[in-house]
């Protein structure tokens, strides 16, 4: 469903683009790169990327110039919020990326949240929590180590309740400890929003992610929403933002599903979708401290290898640098 293009720093590879390309041709939909944004300040670069329909996830762990700094070697902040406008100025689909260490950049949530939310090429908000692997964590204390259900706490107060844990549901792809997602729908041109689960239930939104890691606008998403339409109409004094949710979802129902005329394809859908509805991702990645095997046997995002391999990501992060750059295992 996805590839990732990530590295080190794959927008520093001169055949990044053809890759893309490759990849599209090959039928793959989805298509990201991760970054640090430090290359995206340049408008040639971004518009190549654009053109090649990638979305790019960009690597940002605070707004602490003096922490980024400290992080990063670098004074990196600035350049990466000039590239943040480059990516908002040419409409470009991106997702921000944090990693979150208790005590260091928690409180970095609040205005992390307000940036996806306020900038409409923004679509999405991928948390990972800190892990010891690699070059991960040097120099924190085992004390940084913050979990999933400590996000949503931060998430929830920081919202006042608009988002609660409540509104999270595990992956249905995944071991319930991995992933922990919420998905929002934008309403009243965009100045508020509804999590999903609000109106639709945390089943029904579980359910919807059962085929993918993101909720993707096939027919199952449709007959969710038309249900949802009918339930609310029937009963609006159930939610409070019963009315402005009813009027999103019918204009979404109308423009991704048309009644008449040709049917849209699943990338026009999902464009359609994307400029009303932002999800948070929580991704809890494992280490030797906390490596669980009944986790990497549900993995849904792997490795690929040379020779055919697809090893589970953490198992790849965890076991493959013991190895002397090799990776021991079977294969998956």
């Amino acid at each position: 469903d996805i590839i990732n293009f990530t590295g080190g720093e794959p927008t520093l590879h001169p055949q990044l683009v053809p890759l893309l390309e490759m990849c599209r041709q090959a039928g793959v939909s989805r298509l990201t790169v991760s970054t640090n944004g430090l290359a995206l300040d340049d408008a040639a670069t971004v518009t190549r990327l654009k053109a090649a329909d990638a979305r790019l996830i960009v690597s940002i762990d605070t707004f602490d110039e003096a922490v980024d700094c400290a992080l990063h070697g670098s004074p990196t902040l600035s350049q990466k919020l000039r590239a943040l406008d480059r990516l908002t100025e040419l409409d470009v689909n991106t997702t921000i990326l944090p990693t979150i260490a208790a005590g260091y950049n928690d409180r970095d949530l609040p205005a992390l949240l307000e940036l996806v939310l306020e900038r409409p090429n923004i679509v999405s908000l991928e948390i990972h929590t800190l892990c010891f692997t690699g070059q991960g964590g040097v120099g924190f204390p085992r004390s940084a180590r913050i979990t999933i259900p400590d996000v949503h706490h931060t998430i929830e107060a920081c919202t006042t309740g608009a988002i609660r844990g409540s509104d999270f549901v595990p992956s249905p792809l995944a071991h319930p400890h991995c992933y922990s997602i919420c998905y929002l729908l934008m309403v009243d041109g965009g100045r508020s929003y509804v999590p999903f689960a609000r109106f639709m239930g945390r089943q029904r939104l579980y359910q919807l992610l059962s085929d993918s890691l993101y909720i993707e606008p096939r027919e199952s998403l449709e007959r969710a929403l038309l249900d949802v339409v009918d339930e609310l109409w029937a009963d609006p004094d159930r939610l409070t933002e019963s009315e402005s949710v009813l009027r999103t979802l019918k204009q979404l129902i109308e423009r991704m599903f048309p009644a008449t005329g040709q049917p849209l394809s699943l990338d026009q859908r999902r464009r359609i979708g994307e400029s009303s509805v932002k999800a948070i991702y929580i991704h809890a990645h494992m280490d030797e401290e906390s490596f669980d095997v009944s986790r990497v046997m549900a993995c849904c995002v792997g490795v690929p290898g040379g020779d055919g391999s697809v090893v589970p990501t953490c198992a790849y992060n965890v076991l493959y640098r013991e190895q002397d750059g090799r990776f021991a295992g079977s294969r998956v």
